[in-house]
């Protein structure tokens, strides 16, 4: 039973993976005039910066964290619930 568990967030995590990942690539066009993508590629904390962003791109800079914060917390959660499983 807890494997079944561990699969479904497993799943959730892979979903909201694809979410960060589709959300991401939405912010590029909302970044500020003075940033470019290469800076954004080796600085990658500032994905995460809400001072990064144009005001138009807040809202999708909201649903990316979430994306992030769902794929971090999934994936944890799916980890014990499999080694929890496995014994």
């Amino acid at each position: 039973m807890l494997n079944i568990a561990a699969t479904a967030l497993a799943l959730l995590a892979m979903l909201a993976w694809f979410s960060a990942l589709l959300h991401g690539g939405l912010l590029l066009r909302h970044r500020r005039d003075d940033l470019s993508v290469l800076e954004l590629v080796f600085r990658g904390y500032l994905f995460y910066a809400p001072g990064t962003w144009k005001p138009s791109g807040q809202l999708i800079h909201r649903r990316f964290i979430g994306s992030c914060l769902a794929f971090f917390v999934c994936a944890v959660f799916a980890g014990v619930l499999a080694a929890i499983g496995a014994r």
